[in-house]
């Protein structure tokens, strides 16, 4: 019985170790890919930023319309 848990510890205490690297590598490739998906965002905001102020009446244009879809879609079922 002795034999059997020491034996058992060890592989228990292994895959535990097995774990915490896997997690732990796991968490650095999701750092880095949250981190490459921020620095995406932030440039396509700067994109945007740059479009509207090249042509603000066309950035009203869009933005009045994208407004007035989510207006009508949050409204919900027709007002007969």
């Amino acid at each position: 019985m002795d034999e059997f848990a020491a034996k058992t510890g060890t592989k228990a205490s292994e895959a535990v170790e097995t774990v915490k690297a896997t997690g732990a590598d796991t968490a650095d490739h999701l750092g880095a890919a949250l981190s490459g998906a921020s620095s995406l965002g932030k440039e396509g905001i700067d994109g945007i930023a740059e479009a509207a102020a090249k042509r603000p009446v066309t950035a009203m244009a869009i933005a009045l319309g994208v407004g007035l879809l989510l207006g009508l879609a949050s409204r919900g079922g027709s007002r007969a």
